[in-house]
């Protein structure tokens, strides 16, 4: 069975901001909300996820590089 493909973040944020504005619409049934929250929460800790690691090796940066003389 192939690998689900691992979304980019910004990708991740697209699709939570769509499923965000088709579930405040008003038009889904309750199966269809539930299911577009658990894919929600999932989105959420991706890009959580994704933004804690790129701000450790922003500080793996400032803190490792040499110090201008």
């Amino acid at each position: 069975m192939p690998r689900k493909k691992t979304p980019s973040f910004d990708q991740a944020l697209i699709e939570l901001e769509e499923l965000v504005q088709a579930m405040e619409g008003g038009d889904l049934s309750l199966e269809q909300l539930m299911d577009s929250y658990a894919k929600g929460v999932e989105l959420s800790k991706f890009c959580m996820t994704s933004l804690d690691r790129a701000e450790k090796a922003m500080d793996c940066l400032l803190y490792t590089s040499p110090s201008p003389r």
